[in-house]
């Protein structure tokens, strides 16, 4: 659900606002068709283009419109912006996989995006990011948008996601962080340290190289249809 009129702002590093912006935020999604991009960021993003800053941005105002403003936590927004037109690095990726490891809670995923600190912020992101994309896989590409839907009709966040899925957001988050966690339990019994980051970084090349294919599926989807 798309607002029917988006207005977009595009600001310099020498306005004042963007000096009140802490420096790795690149994009702001505001009220209820407003998005502020910062251009002259966009190559410290885990974006590559304006493009996909944009989409991140528009799929937070698409969210709040299904959900009709009422209140969704910010793992749940950024995980589903991130779902979008997500492009992290190797590194990111080896420091999922290692975080994944400690079971985060989604009240953990909240004190990291609170933390103030571009490292803590990213790695929620990450986060955030592979526990939507899990229950998409099993719940099919459509879950957020009825969870959302939930909400903006007065349900709880908490309650509206057991109604969907059938389990608590922290029920889902320990799924999706049960194959990593199993993972990293049986590699280092039957490797060497040298093998078991080869395997570490074989695995996250893989996932990178995935990613990247569905988003060039993607955009030459879009370029078709346009």
């Amino acid at each position: 659900m798309l607002p029917e009129r988006i207005a977009v702002v595009l600001l310099p590093e020498d306005d004042p606002r963007a000096r009140a912006i802490p420096v790795w935020v690149v994009g702001l999604a505001a009220g209820a068709q407003d998005v502020v991009i910062l251009p002259q960021r966009v190559l410290a993003y885990p974006y590559d283009s304006i493009e996909s800053v944009f989409r991140h941005e528009v799929a937070h105002l698409a969210l709040s419109a299904r959900a009709g403003g009422r209140p969704l936590p910010r793992w749940f927004h950024e995980g589903v912006a991130m779902s979008v037109d997500a492009g992290w690095s190797l590194s990111g990726q080896l420091r999922l996989l290692f975080e994944m490891s400690k079971g985060p809670g989604t009240e953990d995923l909240g004190r990291l995006f609170a933390a103030g600190s571009q490292p803590d912020t990213a790695l929620a992101y990450a986060l955030s990011a592979a526990l939507v994309a899990d229950l998409q896989r099993r719940h099919g590409a459509g879950v957020v948008g009825e969870i959302a839907t939930h909400v903006g009709e007065g349900v709880g966040f908490a309650r509206a996601f057991e109604l969907v899925t059938s389990e608590s957001p922290d029920a889902a988050a320990g799924r999706a962080w049960g194959v990593y966690r199993t993972w990293t339990a049986w590699v280092p019994a039957l490797t060497g340290g040298t093998a078991m980051w080869a395997a570490i970084l074989g695995l996250a090349a893989a996932a990178y190289a995935v990613r990247r294919r569905r988003r060039a599926q993607r955009r030459r989807l879009w370029d078709d249809e346009d």
